[in-house]
């Protein structure tokens, strides 16, 4: 247990010095640490790894991260306004109840994720995968998801008002009392028969 304090008291100490410094952390790992209730703000980071790290209600406003790995990590109740993910892995992670208003998630791997709950107001999700997810009651009110899969995904009570999801994937997707209000989904497929229900009511 002290070797754990020890080890976090290190990581928290170096990522405080570098966001302070405006420096880039380079591949990190704080795989299996309790980070709860702590503030990256700022950070910015490649590289990193933080399977199963607990993040949970941590601030993680403007940060960015490059080529990382969070798979199976807590990220529940988090802040993560003005985020900016590329390239990063996310399978298993769980952001149930986070805050992810004008967050970026490109060209990532969000296989078996939770969002339920989330707030991904004017987020961009371009080319992402969440095949096997859940975004179960999230708001993705004005978000740009082109050519993102949804395949697989759970979007149960989603808020999809106004955004922008061409050529995007919801095979075999559970999309009930999902809202469509002016998004757009040119291009975008689904099971046979979903499509002509969703433009009804677009």
């Amino acid at each position: 247990m002290a070797n754990q304090r020890g080890e976090r008291d290190e990581i928290l100490s170096k990522i405080s010095f570098s966001i302070q410094e405006k420096n880039i952390v380079e591949s990190i790992d704080i795989s299996g640490l309790d980070l709860t209730f702590s503030d990256f703000s700022e950070l910015m980071a490649n590289r990193m790894t933080a399977t199963g790290t607990k993040l949970r209600a941590s601030s993680i406003i403007n940060a960015s991260f490059r080529d990382s790995d969070f798979s199976s990590a807590d990220i529940r109740k988090c802040n993560l306004e003005n985020i900016d993910f590329a390239d990063c892995f996310f399978k298993d992670a769980n952001f149930n109840e986070s805050t992810m208003k004008f967050a970026k998630i490109k060209i990532s791997f969000c296989e078996k994720a939770c969002f339920d709950q989330v707030d991904l107001t004017n987020g961009d999700l371009y080319d992402t995968i969440f095949n096997g997810s859940t975004f179960r009651n999230a708001n993705l009110t004005d978000v740009r998801a082109k050519y993102a899969s949804f395949k697989d995904v759970d979007l149960s009570g989603a808020n999809l008002t106004n955004g922008d999801f061409e050529g995007a994937n919801f095979i075999s997707s559970k999309l009930d009392g999902v809202i469509w209000t002016g998004a757009n989904i040119i291009g975008a497929r689904f099971d046979e028969g979903v499509l002509e229900k969703i433009q009804s009511e677009l």
